[in-house]
């Protein structure tokens, strides 16, 4: 019998790894998080659930506290493949430096997740980001404190919403009333954020005519919030954030390697 060359026992051991990144355990319990990136950043996102308020808050503040939320696994992964999404199963501290290394979808045991990546699971304050998803509050972000959005931000919306109020289809003429203006969905005193998803192009009428002011059906206008949230959430956006990912993490591990190197020397 011919023993295995070093060349061939290294590729049995890598093949063993990547069997291993597919392994759901029965004993385990697991979170469900997607690691994207985009020009900005990247982010480590879990699947969450309700956990309450922050001290002294309540649901008229528009902040909750949210924290992960065990997932069925073998449900999870089905989903995923039903929308031509990849992922892995993290077990172990090896298999998460290779999640931080491509990104992507992961199916991380709540073990690890508590010893390795306490700061991603603590209960976080997030607010409605529009008709879908949620944001993280920042008490000193802009958009939480500044109810007037930004002279640039503005001209993107009215643009965006081509320059006709959302509601009636109105364009701006030389009558007052028919000035556009942008409106809150999510009423900034309800913590609503000054952010593009939040803000719709109305009209002065159908502004001052909102009774009661907030009206959650705008999120689901055609062509609206909710279309351009569903289309961010594709399969395609997913699977472009995840690449935005893998080139930010391929540069940081090419400096790291760069400054080892520099300290050897």
């Amino acid at each position: 019998m011919v023993a295995p060359t070093d060349d061939e026992d290294q590729a049995s051991r890598i093949a063993a790894f990547v069997r291993g990144l597919r392994v759901i355990r029965p004993e385990c319990t697991y979170f469900a998080a997607a690691l994207i990136g985009s020009d900005t950043g990247w982010n480590l996102a879990f699947d969450t659930c309700f956990a309450g308020f922050p001290e002294g808050g309540g649901p008229d503040d528009g902040v909750e506290l949210r924290e992960p939320v065990p997932v069925y696994p073998d449900r999870m992964a089905r989903l995923w493949e039903d929308a031509g999404q990849g992922w892995m199963v993290v077990n172990e501290r090896a298999q998460l430096i290779w999640l931080f290394r491509f990104g992507g979808n992961a199916l991380i045991a709540e073990e690890v997740a508590r010893e390795h990546l306490a700061e991603f699971i603590q209960p976080i304050e997030m607010v409605p980001n529009g008709a879908v998803g949620l944001k993280r509050f920042d008490p000193d972000a802009r958009e939480f404190r500044r109810r007037r959005p930004r002279p640039r931000q503005k001209a993107r919306i009215l643009q965006r919403d081509g320059h006709r109020c959302q509601v009636c289809h109105k364009q701006p003429s030389n009558d007052e009333d028919d000035r556009l203006e942008l409106h809150h969905i999510r009423p900034f005193s309800m913590g609503g954020p000054t952010i593009d998803e939040n803000l719709l192009t109305v009209c002065k009428e159908c502004h001052e005519g909102f009774d009661p002011h907030y009206q959650p059906g705008l999120f689901w206008l055609p062509d609206g919030h909710a279309s351009r949230a569903l289309e961010q959430h594709s399969t395609d956006a997913h699977n472009q954030r995840v690449e935005a990912y893998r080139r930010l993490a391929a540069r940081a591990f090419e400096a790291l390697a760069d400054s080892a190197g520099t300290t050897a020397e």
